[in-house]
């Protein structure tokens, strides 16, 4: 069981988009055909820097699940 559930309308993850901390973000992995989501844990813009990564957390994501 998730311990944060994933919300009805999540934002797509794209570059120069302001993140506020408790936003969720989809990514779409083209690989599986799955979307994955993640709940962000640190105020920030996206940048190549910043992207979610799915084997682990990030500095500015938490993975929660499939969404």
């Amino acid at each position: 069981m998730r311990s944060v559930p994933i919300e009805h309308s999540t934002k797509a993850w794209a570059i120069g988009e302001s993140w506020q901390v408790g936003q969720q973000c989809a990514m779409f992995d083209q690989r599986t055909l799955k979307v994955h989501v993640y709940l962000c844990v640190r105020t920030h813009y996206s940048s190549p820097d910043t992207v979610p990564i799915h084997q682990g957390n990030s500095a500015y994501w938490q993975y929660v699940g499939r969404g």
